[in-house]
């Protein structure tokens, strides 16, 4: 568990504290200082056996005091979602030669061959739109954009 200390002002502060296992810890109470503006002095640690000696200690409650306790990241599992990719080659017509056009990279790429090849500009300007259209309409294939 994350757990985070502070004095709520910008002083400095050195605390020797008694683990639970009579293993001895300095904490030291920084305040950080940027561009001249100094902060309010924190200490946080991962060490849930520091926490509770720095909470058994004397200046708890009167010095020092608990700012937030925050459960490990790796307790909590992120999760993440993946774009489904479309296949865009099953938007065209079998019949017809589909046209693959490596060049385009870009929307306005896109657009420029269009109205180049077809006298006509994308009507979205989205670019999953875009290569839908081109798929649909022009049996055309955009894969590098």
């Amino acid at each position: 568990m994350k757990t985070t200390f502070t004095l709520n002002d910008h002083s400095r502060l050195e605390l020797y504290v008694i683990r639970a296992n009579g293993q001895g810890s300095t904490v030291r109470f920084v305040p950080p200082v940027l561009f001249g503006n100094v902060g309010v002095s924190t200490f946080t640690t991962n060490d849930d056996a520091l926490a509770a000696a720095i909470k058994k200690h004397p200046y708890y409650g009167q010095i020092v005091f608990l700012r937030e306790e925050v459960a490990n990241a790796a307790e909590t599992p992120k999760t993440v979602t993946v774009a489904e990719s479309k296949d865009y080659a099953a938007l065209c017509d079998a019949t017809k030669p589909i046209v693959t056009v490596d060049a385009v990279t870009s929307i306005a790429a896109a657009n420029h061959w269009l109205q180049s090849e077809h006298g006509q500009v994308f009507s979205s300007k989205k670019i999953d739109d875009i290569k839908s259209e081109a798929a649909s309409k022009y049996n055309t294939l955009f894969p590098n954009l």
